[in-house]
């Protein structure tokens, strides 16, 4: 028996393949979205699209692509911007109903729709989102963990389309797969909040007979990330930078009280005990 397949379940089941061959490899999460979301635009000929992470009733941007704009503008568009997810934006009432929602002209919508659609990006990049297409990120348990949003249709001729209900059934399976990845990514940021928190009690246990704080412990650790990223450091570099840096001074655990706390200067065999706490620490 010989069994058909179409061109288009073709094409579906490459970016599967593609997609899960690449997720099994990729350590770079950021790079999977955003791989995810290159392949939900090829398979929908989509012109622009984003992907969102729900977080504690927020969706913020993780990923933006558009084939009208440049790196640096997307980039200046949506770094750092996060929306409600109350359901009165098109997003924000994907992610709250977890029901996917396909639009043929974002500036036409039909009487009562239950939501709004924000013009800010438009206006701020003189671009025009027509039709899309919104799916949640939905995990086995029914939970959503973000919002995948296929932007423009370009159909035959290069003009702007709506999406089709085969569109929709085509992205389904990567759609899993994101949101399987999102709720991985989600892990892992609470594992290192936790890590990170644990530093810095550790920090803060280890300077507790100095004047330092928590709040200065904190700083540190920001302020240098932040310099390793403005240097050009790599994400990972960055983040060791920040769980690293709480520990300059741990190693002051090592040193009496009697010297650490005392009011004058320190004599030369008082000076030479502090002088080992780097030591210490690196221990």
């Amino acid at each position: 028996m010989v069994v058909s397949v179409s061109r288009r379940d073709q094409a579906v089941l490459r970016s599967l393949l593609e997609v899960g061959v690449n997720l099994s490899v990729e350590e770079d999460r950021q790079k999977m979205l955003e791989m995810i979301l290159r392949e939900a635009r090829k398979l929908t000929s989509a012109e622009a699209g984003s992907l969102y992470i729900l977080t504690g009733g927020t969706l913020r941007f993780a990923v933006a692509q558009n084939d009208k704009l440049t790196p640096s503008t997307i980039e200046r568009l949506f770094q750092g911007k996060e929306l409600p997810a109350d359901g009165e934006s098109l997003t924000g009432f994907v992610a709250e109903t977890g029901e996917a929602m396909n639009i043929p002209d974002s500036y036409s919508l039909p009487p009562g729709a239950p939501f709004r659609m924000n013009r800010e990006f438009d206006s701020a990049s003189e671009y025009r989102t027509r039709s899309v297409l919104a799916i949640p990120l939905m995990r086995p348990n029914g939970e959503c963990v973000g919002v995948l949003q296929l932007i423009n249709h370009i159909v035959p001729g290069g003009v702007v389309g709506e999406f089709g209900d085969d569109d929709r059934s085509a992205i389904a399976s990567l759609a899993s797969m994101a949101a399987v990845t999102v709720h991985n990514a989600l892990l892992q940021d609470q594992l290192k909040e936790a890590q990170l928190d644990c530093i810095i009690r550790l920090s803060v246990a280890a300077e507790f007979c100095d004047d330092d704080t928590a709040d200065h412990i904190r700083r540190i650790s920001q302020s240098s990330a932040l310099i390793a990223a403005a240097l050009g450091e790599n994400r990972e570099f960055v983040e060791r930078i920040q769980h690293a840096s709480p520990m300059h001074d741990v190693g002051k655990i090592g040193i009496p009280d009697a010297i650490l706390q005392k009011p004058g200067p320190f004599t030369p065999a008082e000076r030479e005990i502090v002088q080992t706490h780097p030591q210490i620490g690196a221990d």
